[in-house]
Formats: C-alpha cells, structure tokens, sequence
C-alpha cells in the first residue's frame, strides 16, 4: 500500500528498493526463526507452495504484471546494510572492468546446454564466453568457473539443476563455497534453476539458517556479485525458457537499467502467456533495480 501510495502522489515513481532480509517465519511462531526486517509479498505458485514474490509490491494494477522496477538488499545487519550500499556505489565502476565478458556454467544433461547456447546467441556480438560445462566433468567445471570469475566477467550464468544452497548434484557451487569469490572482481549473476534464490532462509542443517548461492554471493563485502536474479520455488522449465527469450535481448545492449530490463520482459511474458506467472512472481532481483549496464564495447 505504501508504494502504491508513492507512486500515486509522486506520478514518477520507476524503481522501488527494498532494505531488509525477509525470514519464512515472520511471525516467529518457531523460537529459532530469525528475524524478518521486511517481509515479502507470498505468491502461491502451484508447484512449491509459497515463495516470495517482490512482483506482487511492483504491481499497481492488480494485473499481475510489475509496473516498478524492484529489488532488494537482503540486509539482517547495519554492517550487512552498509556492505550493500557500498556495492551499489560501486556497482557501475565494478562492472565496466570485465565488460562484455561472461560465464556460463551448465548442468549435465539436456537441454541445460542448449539453453545455455540459446542465451550467448542473444548477447551483443561483441561479448565473449566462457564455458563451464559438467558434461565434461566436475573438475573441468570447477577449474573454468574458478579461472573467469578470478579474471572477471560482466556476468554469470548458471542453467541446470539447483537447491536453496548449491548448483547441480555435483555441487559445482554452493553457499558455503561462496566465500572463495571473496576478493574476485564483482560481476551479476542471473540464476535458471530451482530454488537457488530463496532469500526466506527456509533450511537448517543444524548449523544455523542456510543462506540462497545468489544471498551468499551478493551479501560477501567485496567480491562475489553486485546483484543476482533468481528463482525462489520450483517452475516448469518451459516456463523459464519464456522468461528467459524475453529478458536476454534487453540485457547488456546500454540501454535499459537491470530492474526495467527485467520488469518489461516480466510484463510481456505474462502478457503473452497468463500461464508464466509462476517465474513472473517467483524469479525477484536482489540488488539495486536502477544498477545501468555498460554499454556494449566497440
């Protein structure tokens, strides 16, 4: 309501930015639960149950689609709140060292390649790309996602099969294991996969609430990435491939911002297919929402 108040006054509002992480227990009905500093918007999507939706805040309509461009620091700190701010100062900067440069790293098993290769297709011709491929191996998966994020790349890209806290059986990467890109030269990374932005922290393995791969990365004070767009349930992957045609040609060309890049292509998607409203509402930004991608180089 506040927003939709916001953007009603002002007539201007574009970009909403969230400060706060969220807890699947906001209510702290359960004695461990952390806490909930902003909850999320809960979209019911069929498949997984309840999962956060930031659409649901971007929607002024009622008509399912974002009308704002939305984001969120997933702050549970001062400290982690001021690490966050520090990235979005230098997010622009950050990104330019490495631009047009990126990696995408794949699951064993179709169609995770061929997405994969549909995705490069759609990338300024100018980019360069470097694979990480498990269809080769885990090591050799590991030694080329190791080798370009030390280098530094404008984004990363993962297709396959995911959880809360890991990519792929394998565990090509994982929560735990982000703390290696500590250091690394900041990049994006836009996650295709289950779950694996699940910022609610809905698991415990004893130790402690498991964060998301896409919360870990972003919430490393320097390294890791400056932003990550991701899913937080489950969804059919014929639905993800939609999502993912309509967003890539709007990404990297140095004319739309992450958030609208995102907020248009989740418009059209659902404005094409009712049926995509389970990546519509379930896939959400964590980082600034007005991040400008550099234009490609020349």
């Amino acid at each position: 309501a506040g927003i939709a108040h916001a953007a009603h006054e002002s007539g201007r509002l574009r970009y909403v930015l969230l400060v706060g992480d969220d807890h699947w227990d906001p209510a702290h009905r359960v004695p461990s639960s952390q806490p909930s500093f902003l909850p999320s918007a809960m979209f019911q999507d069929g498949a997984n149950g309840r999962v956060p939706s930031e659409t649901r805040y971007a929607d002024l309509d009622g008509d399912g689609a974002p009308d704002l461009a939305i984001g969120r620091l997933p702050a549970a700190s001062a400290e982690e709140a001021l690490a966050l701010a520090a990235k979005v100062e230098r997010q622009r900067d950050a990104l330019a060292y490495a631009a047009g440069r990126h990696l995408f790293a794949v699951d064993d098993g179709a169609p995770f390649l061929q997405r994969a290769q549909a995705a490069m297709a759609q990338l300024p011709n100018t980019s360069t790309s470097v694979l990480a491929d498990l269809n080769q191996g885990i090591q050799a998966a590991e030694d080329a996602l190791a080798a370009a994020t030390t280098s530094g790349v404008e984004a990363m890209h993962y297709f396959g099969h995911g959880s809360v806290d890991l990519w792929a059986d394998e565990w090509l990467l994982d929560s735990r294991s982000a703390a290696a890109f500590a250091g690394r030269p900041e990049s994006l990374l836009f996650t295709w996969a289950c779950y694996a932005q699940d910022y609610q922290n809905v698991f415990d393995y004893g130790e402690g609430p498991v964060e998301s791969v896409g919360e870990s990365l972003l919430k490393l004070p320097t390294g890791g990435v400056l932003a990550s767009f991701g899913p937080a349930g489950i969804t059919d992957e014929r639905l993800q491939v939609k999502l993912q045609t309509e967003l890539y040609p709007r990404l990297f060309h140095g004319e739309l911002t992450l958030g609208e890049a995102i907020r248009q292509a989740k418009a059209e998607v659902l404005r094409a297919d009712p049926a995509t409203a389970p990546v519509v509402e379930g896939w959400n930004l964590l980082g600034d929402p007005a991040l400008r991608l550099p234009a490609p180089r020349q």
